[in-house]
């Protein structure tokens, strides 16, 4: 059974953070709104609004919150992120714990991790998240204050802990970076047989693994909850084309608004995106446009970190949401705000539009060449229009299996049905 929660923002919009709680595994009993223009020091809210939050969490929240749960909230939520010092008045206030947005979306990742990888990279960034506190309530515990809810246990436990977690990260990080290290050994083995290395990237909930599985015929976890994925999966491409030497990787999910140093615990994971021969850019296109403009550039900023040039293909999601006439007009208005040169519009769904988009990210990535790529004659032959120029060849012998880069392409109709694109070498 979920456990209750209040929401506490500093704002109006709450929906993102709504939705963060339940795939956290909390249930939003009541939201208590106050529009913060300077934020209170020690509460960021004002104190008159924390003392109605308290009245309402001592009355088990049957108070004057407005419909509030039968029971007593097992913690409140706060749609934004807090300073050390403003958690623990919150909590010695409120009289129960206090995650902010980052510290909530930090519960996510912990329930989700599941490889050796994300379970480390989730450690790392909860360690991190909690140095910051920990100086804060090694500071309260010498000037007499308790040390709140944080650590129960008093200030032994606070300074054990303070001893122990630079270690602990330190080792993390340094296993960290003996996987990173194989991993970039896989990267180079892949290109070595010619194999282009793709990624989806996006933001959270944009559709990313619905659209690996059809794309890898790979069976991931799907779902509405945030952060489905927060382990890689790397398959051989295989829709529309079979035979492609291309491989897919399906990544975690963007969000707004991440500190440095989580995006820090997580680049690992990032280098997959980064070190990528193309990116198909997933974008939910059932979003209001606002929104999805928002989703864009936070999208489109966290990939600039990268500092690598790499093709960007476009892929407008969940167009089976959408007629094709309000499809194509909010796609144009993405288009034109952040003149993204490829793009396609696709259902993971239906599996409109994948075919068009395979071809497309696979003529964006110039001379690389996945081996002996054959279908059905129309997919084949599409790739001319997509920048790829196949050149009639005589004779029907079988293209060689053996992938390198291409500089001439050759056409080898093996059948009416299924041509074969080949490759010369001169």
């Amino acid at each position: 059974m979920p456990r209750e929660a209040l929401l506490l923002s500093p704002h109006g919009a709450t929906a993102e953070t709504e939705a963060l709680a339940r795939s956290a595994g909390l249930r939003v009993a009541a939201t208590f709104r106050q529009n913060v223009r300077r934020p209170d020091p020690r509460y960021f809210l004002g104190e008159g609004k924390v003392r109605e939050i308290a009245g309402f969490v001592e009355a088990g929240g049957g108070g004057d919150g407005g419909g509030g749960p039968s029971r007593r909230p097992a913690l409140a939520v706060f749609d934004g992120d807090l300073k050390p010092t403003q958690v623990f008045h919150l909590e010695k206030a409120l009289g129960v714990p206090v995650f902010d947005r980052t510290r909530l979306i930090l519960e996510i990742f912990t329930r989700r991790a599941r490889s050796p990888e994300a379970r480390l990279q989730v450690e790392l960034a909860r360690l991190q998240y909690d140095v910051p506190l920990v100086r804060e309530y090694i500071h309260r515990t010498r000037t007499g204050e308790h040390p709140g809810l944080f650590f129960a246990g008093g200030a032994y436990q606070v300074d054990d802990y303070h001893r122990v977690i630079k270690g602990r990260m330190a080792r993390i990080r340094r296993e960290l970076a003996r996987i990173g290290q194989e991993r970039a050994q896989r990267r180079k083995t892949r290109r070595r047989g010619g194999q282009a290395l793709l990624a989806l990237a996006g933001y959270t909930n944009a559709g990313k693994s619905a659209l690996f599985r059809e794309l890898c015929d790979e069976s991931v976890p799907v779902g509405d909850e945030l952060f489905t994925t927060l382990s890689t999966t790397t398959r051989r491409l295989r829709f529309p084309l079979q035979g492609s030497q291309a491989l897919l990787t399906d990544t975690v999910g963007f969000i707004r608004d991440l500190p440095p140093w989580l995006v820090e615990a997580f680049l690992s994971t990032l280098e997959e995106v980064f070190l990528s021969d193309a990116i198909i850019l997933v974008l939910d296109l059932s979003d209001p446009p606002d929104e999805a403009l928002s989703k864009l550039e936070t999208t489109l900023g966290i990939l600039r970190k990268g500092g690598r040039d790499i093709p960007l293909v476009a892929a407008f999601n969940k167009v089976d949401l959408l007629d094709r006439e309000e499809a194509e007009r909010r796609a144009g208005a993405l288009l034109a705000a952040h003149g993204l040169p490829r793009f396609g519009l696709v259902s993971a769904v239906s599996g409109e539009g994948l075919p068009g988009l395979v071809r497309t990210v696979l003529s964006s990535l110039g001379d690389f060449f996945f081996g002996s790529v054959s279908g059905p004659a129309g997919e084949v032959l599409a790739l001319g229009a997509e920048g790829i120029r196949p050149e009639p060849a005589t004779g029907d012998g079988t293209a060689t299996a053996r992938p390198v880069l291409l500089r001439n392409w050759k056409l080898q109709e093996l059948s009416g049905r299924h041509p074969t694109l080949a490759f010369s070498r001169e």
